[in-house]
């Protein structure tokens, strides 16, 4: 056992494991996350394809740079997991790569931003300062180290730790891969599914608490420089037989079809396909009401009974009373 324990690439695995997992567990926690569901498991399987793969490239490093690599590791994820939990409190949505206009929203306002974090969010400092405690005062044999900078490459063992290392990642793997596909893994109200998640986490609020602040900060790295490619829609797009009557209302979609087939984005082509395979609403007693008249119609995002005021609005105040 102490052997094992003395492993350096055992020991990288067993340090990031330990306190990523810690950070996604206080992730969840103190962002209102529920604990008790599948994306757990989820998650400790990926952080543990994470923390071995990264612990078998720092097996031939000095140990300096192992210890150097998994302090900022673990500090990447603590930072990014805090941006995380302040971002959803003070814009009520997780941010993106891909959204750039939140990110400035946050720039405007960093003092604002900074002052609404809720004092429990920095609890999630703890794992990594309990690693820095961890390495100065419990892994003193370490700075011995440091004037060496010298690598420990053991040519003999390792075609073994590379067996040992492809094997262990193809069993996580489809560990992984079994938790997306599995019918009672799932959550059936997602409006996304975890395998399409996975390819676009195209919804950030579904898609961090799937898979965890970490795994969903690389895949939404990794779709911002490579984005998944969209398939066509093409269902539903004949439109629903309907019986013709004097109410029935006619329009003639041959420019329409023209502008869907001389479309190259997919995802106009699909809103296009969606839109033209709707049935037109049938004439009513409110058909041509307006005829005749000039009408402007006003749409507003949450303003309420706010804009009907006379002496801060007196535009909108005499539109909407004498109009």
């Amino acid at each position: 056992m102490k052997k094992i324990l003395s492993n350096k690439w055992f020991k990288n695995y067993i340090i990031l494991f330990v306190f990523l997992f810690t950070v996604e567990i206080l992730f969840k926690l103190l962002g209102g996350i529920s604990l008790f569901n599948w994306s757990l498991l989820r998650i400790f399987i990926g952080t543990n394809i994470l923390a071995i793969v990264f612990s078998f490239v720092l097996r031939f490093c000095p140990k300096v740079v192992g210890m150097i690599t998994n302090i900022i590791l673990v500090l990447a994820a603590t930072i990014y997991s805090l941006a995380q939990l302040g971002f959803e409190n003070f814009l009520g949505v997780y941010m993106s790569v891909g959204t750039s206009s939140q990110l400035g929203a946050v720039i405007d306002y960093i003092k604002e931003y900074l002052a609404s974090f809720k004092i429990t969010y920095w609890l999630i400092l703890i794992p990594f300062c309990l690693l820095i405690i961890y390495y100065i005062f419990f892994d003193k044999k370490l700075f011995k180290d440091l004037p060496k900078l010298k690598k420990e490459l053991r040519l003999k063992d390792f075609g073994i730790n590379l067996g040992v290392f492809i094997g262990l990642i193809l069993l996580l793997d489809i560990a992984y891969y079994s938790t997306l596909k599995i019918s009672f893994m799932q959550n059936r109200l997602q409006t996304v599914s975890n395998s399409e998640l996975i390819k676009n986490p195209s919804v950030p609020s579904i898609a961090i608490k799937q898979f965890g602040s970490v795994a969903y900060g690389l895949l939404d790295v990794k779709n911002h420089f490579f984005p998944a490619k969209e398939s066509e829609i093409t269902i539903g797009y004949e439109k629903q037989e309907q019986e013709i009557t004097n109410y029935t209302r006619d329009i003639d979609d041959t420019a329409w079809e023209t502008l869907i087939a001389n479309e190259s984005r997919v995802i106009y082509k699909n809103l296009n396909n969606y839109f033209i395979s709707r049935n037109i609403t049938d004439k009513n007693e409110y058909t041509g009401l307006f005829e005749g008249k000039n009408v402007i119609f006003i749409m507003m995002e949450s303003v309420g009974e706010l804009i009907i005021n006379e002496e801060y609005f007196p535009n909108f105040y005499k539109l909407y009373n004498e109009g």
